[in-house]
Formats: structure tokens, C-alpha cells, sequence
């Protein structure tokens, strides 16, 4: 709102609320995942159909986040990055492996768009591989 000053996380990157979560400020983790989550929100709605499945994964890619950070891993300063690569992974094994449907309609494995909107080009002996 107009006269609000900003919440003192909004102020923070990521860096420091990473080190802070990192310590176990719950209120850090909770900026990072506000920060990010409509981003991997996004992402998963497009990788998986079921808009249930796709919650599911962004919660479970979050919980795993929030679990690397305090382990001492994970991203040390730019956590979007980090975490759509991790939407993926979640996404791929929810689904045992297999691709999302692409964008253009196809099944997986055909040439095409991926779901995430990339070209994909065949690959000698990638049929034979499945």
C-alpha cells in the first residue's frame, strides 16, 4: 500500500536469507518461498497436467529446498535458478521419468516442443534407449 515501507525481508536478497534460513529462521525460509514460489508454481503447471500434482510438486521441491539449505548445501546466493532446476527433477520422478507432454500436443519422446517450450531435436539411438 501507498506510505507502507517495505517488510524487512523484501529488503534482503537471497544470499542473506539463504544464510539465515540456513540457521533456521523459518521467517527467511518463508520470504525465499514467497519470493519464489509463483515462478515454480508456473513451471510445474506446465510440466505436469493435473493442477493438484503440480502444487504438490512445487510443495515438495520447497520442503527439499528448505532441507539442503540447513544441511549446509544448495544455492549460496540465486535461489531461482536453483529451484526451477529442482522443479524439474521433482516433476521427472513424480512421473517415473517420463517427460511431461509437450507444448505442441505431442507424446513424449516425439521432436518438438518441450513442455518447458524448447525446441527438441532427435537423437541417434535415443528411441532405443526407452
Amino acid at each position: 500500500m501507498i506510505g507502507e515501507s517495505p517488510s524487512p525481508s523484501a529488503l534482503r536478497g537471497d544470499a542473506e536469507l539463504i544464510g539465515a534460513a540456513a540457521s533456521g529462521d523459518e521467517a527467511a525460509y518463508a520470504a525465499l518461498r514467497e519470493r519464489h514460489e509463483a515462478a515454480a508454481r508456473s513451471l510445474a503447471r506446465q510440466l505436469v497436467k493435473d493442477p493438484a500434482e503440480a502444487d504438490e510438486v512445487v510443495s515438495e521441491t520447497f520442503t527439499r529446498l528448505r532441507d539442503v539449505i540447513r544441511g549446509g548445501g544448495g544455492p549460496r546466493s540465486a535461489v531461482r535458478p536453483y529451484l526451477l532446476i529442482a522443479v524439474r527433477r521433482v516433476a521427472g520422478a513424480r512421473s517415473g521419468g517420463q517427460r511431461a507432454e509437450t507444448a505442441a500436443g505431442g507424446q513424449p519422446g516425439q521432436p518438438g516442443e518441450t513442455a518447458a517450450g524448447q525446441a527438441e531435436t532427435p537423437r541417434p539411438g535415443r528411441a532405443a534407449a526407452r
